[in-house]
């Protein structure tokens, strides 16, 4: 059975400060990531895997009089930056007015569907195709009433490039033989 290497995507820190107000109260939140692309080469485009690995980092800081619960990390991805699907989240408990911490994901998009073999290996033999992979990470941190204390998103793309190989089996093997074709009577 033939099976070719999964392409993998890989994640490291990297963002921007977000702060607002809640109710007039200042807060802050933050959220980074950072996924670079990556590239194949396939014979008869059978890809074992696309695999999406990334490490975030979020913190958030609120006020003193807020009560914090529940922080959600989500990772998304897709083809179209408007269309995303969740692909991963993580979910803790939080009691804390300030927190940081690094999570970590691994996730197969052509499992999730977030990515089709079809659509990212060319058809022909030599050929190369170039997805756009749009990716993001959120982060709210809730109250016990479920209102949003702190939240922030960051947002990148990583491009995939597959070259489906122009092998043919078929020029390096052969077979043949020789037999007979009797047709018997009762």
């Amino acid at each position: 059975m033939l099976r070719s290497s999964a392409v993998l995507l890989t994640g490291g820190a990297a963002g921007a400060l977000a702060t607002g107000s809640i109710a007039d109260k200042a807060t802050a939140a933050e959220v980074s990531l950072d996924v670079q692309g990556d590239e194949a080469t396939v014979r008869q485009g059978n890809l074992a895997g696309v695999q999406l690995t990334a490490d975030v980092s979020w913190s958030y800081s609120v006020p003193s009089d807020e009560s914090p619960k529940r922080l959600v990390v989500a990772l998304l991805a897709g083809t179209d930056a408007e269309a995303m699907t969740e692909v991963a989240s993580n979910e803790s408990k939080q009691l804390f007015l300030e927190a940081s911490e690094d999570e970590s994901f691994a996730v197969d998009l052509l499992d999730e569907g977030v990515l089709g073999e079809d659509a990212i290996v060319p058809a022909e033999g030599g050929a190369t195709a170039e997805t756009t992979v749009h990716l993001a990470v959120e982060m709210r941190l809730y109250d016990d009433a479920d209102l949003v204390l702190a939240a922030d998103s960051q947002a990148t793309t990583a491009t995939l490039s597959i070259t489906k190989s122009d092998y043919n089996p078929q020029e390096y093997g052969s077979v043949s033989g020789s037999g007979e074709l009797t047709v018997e009577l009762e």
